[in-house]
């Protein structure tokens, strides 16, 4: 599997601490377009943080049973375009959470003139739909086990010094389970792919990969597969989901490896499904906010008035919240190549 570097542009790495302790994890960006150009006629795009929900909000209790502080603080690390890397502070109540999956969303847009990232098309995704009529039907057809996946992320052991250092991961889609599945952060669909995790990856993207053809089963002739979901983009590559842990070995073991000091990873990844964070993006908190800016874009482009009358139409103070708003949610779409 080749994969173009560019993809791990795509993450961050997220840093939350509290009460001493510390976690670690990854987050990644991706983009919902507002269908609004600016003054150069450039699409412009709402920009979000995805991670997993354990890696920025705390829980009772850990898995020690000991109460859990509270987390004080939320940085990201991102690699600048000067050549090395800086942390950013976020503001823990603009961080949404699913209130039963393990995934969070951070509306925010660093300056790429500052900062070195990419973010992917939020709804270029494959798998499994959970919920509602759709059961548990692939999103994108010909998805299943079996099918290549690959993540990029934090390797905790060398996350790098300057400059973060994302490594990248493959394997493939272990299965599509019918059962929801009981986690530490709650019960919920997943989906399971076989790929060597570590702690660091949690929030993770995981994409589906498909080669540029596939044989015909009638056939068997090279057939080609299907169009990039964002033609001279994405390629064929779809967001699959979040990384949220390894499946550890248990006490159900009769090789008897759960033994192990400490437990051995199990080889399967959990991945909380991608339509997870459009739940939050498309959500009674993030969708309005998403349409005020909209609203605010489209009036900046539209003829001046003249009138004395336009001139009082808005305060100095929700000027300054949208303009404030504007620099911190949008950037002009330059998707991952």
């Amino acid at each position: 599997m080749q994969l173009p570097d560019e993809v791990r542009k795509l993450v961050c790495f997220v840093h939350a601490s509290g009460g001493g302790k510390e976690w670690l994890g990854t987050g990644f960006f991706v983009f919902e377009p507002l269908s609004v150009p600016n003054e150069r006629g450039e699409e412009q795009s709402a920009i979000y943080i995805v991670t997993a929900k354990h890696c920025v909000k705390q829980y009772a209790k850990d898995k020690n049973g000991a109460p859990e502080p509270p987390i004080e603080k939320i940085e990201i690390r991102l690699n600048t375009v000067a050549g090395g890397s800086e942390k950013i502070d976020t503001t823990l109540s603009d961080w949404k959470h699913h209130p039963t999956a393990d995934v969070s969303v951070y509306a925010f847009a660093p300056d790429r003139s500052i900062y070195d990232y990419l973010y992917y098309p939020a709804r270029s995704w494959a798998g499994p739909i959970y919920g509602g009529d759709a059961g548990s039907r692939p999103h994108v057809p010909d998805v299943g086990p079996g099918t290549e996946i690959f993540l990029t992320g934090l390797l905790v052991y060398h996350p790098g010094k300057t400059r973060m250092m994302p490594i990248i991961r493959v394997g493939n889609i272990a299965a599509f389970p019918e059962e929801p599945i009981k986690l530490v952060t709650g019960t919920d669909h997943v989906v399971l792919i076989e790929s060597r995790s570590l702690g660091g990856l949690s929030g993770s993207p995981v994409f589906v990969h498909f080669p540029p053809w596939r044989y015909d089963e009638a056939t068997w002739t090279p057939v080609k597969l299907m169009p990039p979901a964002v033609p001279g983009n994405a390629g064929p590559n779809y967001l699959l989901g979040v990384v949220h842990g390894i499946w550890p070995t248990s006490g159900q073991d009769p090789d008897g490896i759960a033994s192990a000091e400490p437990g051995l990873n199990a080889g399967i990844t959990i991945v909380t499904p991608i339509h997870r964070a459009l739940d939050l993006i498309d959500g009674p908190d993030l969708k309005p906010q998403r349409e005020a800016l909209k609203k605010h874009l489209e009036e900046a482009v539209m003829p001046t008035m003249t009138s004395e009358a336009a001139a009082t139409t808005s305060t100095v103070s929700e000027f300054d919240r949208f303009e404030d708003l504007t620099g911190k949610l949008v950037q002009v779409s330059k998707p991952e190549k």
